[in-house]
């Protein structure tokens, strides 16, 4: 009864030994090595003998520090951080592994399923189903993060126009916005405040845009107001500070 039990626990421990080594993976390195001094050659049919010598290796490339070649996927799904359903990607072999391969989002970008997956081979749908880039996605989420402001001089009347806006947003935040794709609001902007603007994109989606029209103040004007805020706010002055008008 003794000896059945030990052969039980042999054969588990065999099949357990077995099972972890199954799990481990090599290592994805390839090292290129060259001997230092090359074997004679041999008789016909004679394996060389090899001496001392013949076994010292210089290494030629070692492809564990060198940038790894990248993968093309093409995605099965919208993804917003790299891409919409259909789209040929490039993206890293760690990426495409771990963050689309393994969890199904994209398949290899072979003939067959680029003629399945990719909307390259499906006009029709694509003029159907007009859809937004990954580019044209992150320029929507710059756009809703800055405002535009413009600063006007409170001396002179002024009404802000499209190509205020325009010329904001290419200075300023190094972004081209046509002016179809540019909407203002209907009453003319003549007045400092804050205002709603539309900037269409790609002619598919729009965004709403905060306008912020302000009084323009020149730099040196600006520090000296600053200064007497300042010494208003530890007592020194107890008048309010009063802007005056730009001349």
């Amino acid at each position: 009864m003794n000896g059945i039990i030990t052969a039980a626990r042999l054969q588990t421990r065999q099949i357990l030994q077995l099972s972890t080594a199954l799990t481990k993976q090599p290592c994805r390195t390839t090292v290129v090595l060259e001997r230092m001094v090359p074997p004679k050659l041999a008789r016909k049919g004679q394996i060389p003998k090899l001496k001392t010598a013949n076994k010292v290796y210089k290494v030629v490339k070692d492809l564990k520090h060198e940038p790894q070649e990248k993968m093309k996927l093409i995605l099965i799904q919208d993804l917003e951080k790299y891409g919409r359903q259909g789209e040929l990607v490039t993206v890293t072999k760690q990426v495409g592994r771990n963050k689309l391969l393994g969890p199904g989002l994209a398949v290899y970008a072979s003939p067959e399923n680029i003629k399945e997956y990719c909307m390259l081979e499906k006009p029709k749908v694509a003029e159907e189903e007009p859809r937004l880039s990954r580019m044209a996605l992150k320029t929507i989420e710059y756009l809703k993060k800055n405002d535009v402001v413009i600063a006007m001089r409170n001396s002179i009347k002024f009404q802000i126009e499209k190509h205020h806006v325009i010329d904001y947003y290419e200075h300023k935040l190094g972004v081209i916005v046509p002016e179809h794709a540019l909407q203002l609001p209907d009453t003319p902007i003549t007045k400092f405040g804050e205002y709603t603007i539309q900037v269409t994109v790609n002619g598919i989606e729009t965004v709403d845009v905060k306008l912020i029209v302000k009084n323009y103040v020149i730099k040196r004007k600006k520090r000296y107001l600053e200064y007497l805020e300042k010494m208003k706010m530890s007592g020194i002055i107890d008048e309010p500070v009063q802007e005056t008008e730009e001349t």
